[in-house]
């Protein structure tokens, strides 16, 4: 087994709690796991504490306890490199800047084992004389959601983004199409929600948390909630208010924090099959045309456009922006249209 592939770490006061959060909180400085990488690991029976693996995910733990770690061979038993095409932004020694697209999943998971975002990050990089340690995700988006995203190609880089997206430094801005008309957010309270006037776009805040009886969910009621706050401003109504464009700055990033708060404020994002029931129903002016378009738009309509972070090697700022995808350019011009 290499030196460096078993992570011992100590679980600090204060820092209880399930054992995949607490070991992602309590890694020694240097060293970085996803939680999602974690909680592979510990399925894999590679966490021990005491001698005795732990398989658990959820296991409470305690202040004072020591976990052992084993890294070795997870990128070759979890991952395998696919030669998958990327539409790469920007690239060098430290990170990758990646356009997903639509209908790709970031990592491997139960269902969905091939075609992710991370096998052809890995067969990117074992093609490029860049590689030299294992890429790992920053952040993600959904599978249905376009846009861009940074890969971390080395551990300092992975700690250093991190830190960046947890303070909130980061920015991150999204384009979307919703339904109806976003300017009434502001004229209204909303039960579970605070929503905060601000020039030209709304502050809205609420906790998030899984949702209590659909596990694919999130919800603003939810299991284990953690505060989340987007800034919502809309751009332009369409097709006589039947649906808003809107620009949508997360200020934190929970699990489908966009379209959970635009549907709980009434305005759930066209194409959102999760998200989506109960939406109202589409102005009766509408064209057929319009209709159509709306209602079997195939996905979410939703794009992460703009992404700036400080770059963690020179630190200059770094500021990405890739254009609106086909399917949602089309969309919206349908709408602008005026298609009877």
């Amino acid at each position: 087994m290499p030196p460096d592939s078993t992570i011992t770490v100590r679980i600090r006061k204060g820092a209880a709690g399930r054992l995949d959060t607490a070991l992602t909180r309590n890694l020694p400085d240097g060293r970085h796991l996803s939680r999602s990488r974690i909680s592979r690991i510990i399925r894999a029976g590679r966490v021990s504490c005491r001698g005795s693996p732990v398989r658990d995910t959820s296991a409470r733990v305690m202040a004072g306890e020591i976990y052992e770690i084993d890294t070795s061979d997870d990128r070759a038993s979890d991952i395998s490199p696919e030669n998958i095409p990327l539409t790469i932004i920007h690239e060098d020694r430290d990170i990758i800047v990646i356009n997903k697209a639509a209908g790709m999943v970031m990592h491997p998971a139960p269902g969905n084992r091939k075609g992710t975002l991370l096998s052809a990050v890995l067969h990117h990089d074992r093609r490029s004389s860049l590689a030299h340690e294992m890429p790992a995700l920053v952040h993600r988006l959904d599978k249905d959601t376009t846009g861009l995203l940074v890969v971390a190609r080395t551990a300092r880089a992975m700690a250093d983004l991190t830190a960046q997206f947890a303070a909130h430094s980061a920015g991150r801005i999204y384009t979307a199409i919703a339904r109806g008309d976003v300017r009434t957010i502001g004229i209204r309270s909303v039960r579970g929600m605070t929503i905060t006037p601000s020039p030209g776009a709304f502050r809205i805040e609420s906790m998030i948390g899984r949702d209590r009886s659909n596990p694919l969910r999130q919800s603003v009621r939810g299991r284990n909630g953690k505060r989340a706050i987007t800034h919502i401003e809309c751009l332009e109504t369409l097709a006589g208010a039947g649906c808003s464009l809107v620009q949508c700055r997360l200020e934190t990033g929970r699990t489908h924090q966009i379209r959970v708060h635009l549907a709980h404020l009434g305005h759930p994002l066209v194409g959102d099959q999760i998200y989506g029931a109960g939406a109202t129903l589409l102005p009766q002016h509408l064209s057929p045309a319009m209709r159509f378009a709306v209602h079997d738009f195939s996905r979410q309509a939703l794009h992460a456009g703009e992404l700036s972070f400080d770059h963690p090697g020179s630190r200059e700022r770094l500021t990405f922006q890739a254009a609106l995808p086909d399917d949602m350019s089309a969309l919206l011009a349908t709408l602008r249209s005026g298609i009877k």
